[in-house]
Parts: structure tokens; sequence; C-alpha cells
């Protein structure tokens, strides 16, 4: 069996028409469960991860109080 890590444990692969949506949804839980454990800030740390940046910016606008560089 094949999947993905996220937020919420192992998700089967999606199938490929589906991979926009996928990503959609484990950027907004993985900004989610920042901001639910009260962080400001995450590191991305892997060139797998790294793929996914530009969403979690877009899914940290769309949920996140304020997105920008620090004060």
């Amino acid at each position: 069996m094949s999947g993905f890590l996220c937020a919420r444990g192992i998700e089967p692969a999606p199938d490929k028409r589906d991979v926009d949506a996928f990503v959609y949804d484990w950027d907004d839980a993985f900004v989610a469960e920042a901001l639910r454990h009260g962080l400001g800030a995450v590191a991305v740390a892997d060139h797998h991860d790294g793929a996914f940046l530009p969403d979690v910016i877009a899914a940290a606008k769309r949920l996140g109080p304020v997105f920008g560089p620090p004060r």
C-alpha cells in the first residue's frame, strides 16, 4: 500500500485527477494544525515538503490571522 503522511496520519495515494484537491486539503490541515498549536512559523526541511511550499503559503494567507515578515 502506498500513501502520503499528512496531519491526519497516512492517507492513501490519491487518484491523479484528485491530486490538486488533495494538496489543497493537506495544506489547509497543515496550517490549521500549526495555528491550533499556537505556532507562528514552521520550517520546511525536506525537498518533498518544499514542493508544497507555495500551496502552504497560500493556505496561510487564507487561514492565518497575519501573514508576512516578523515585526
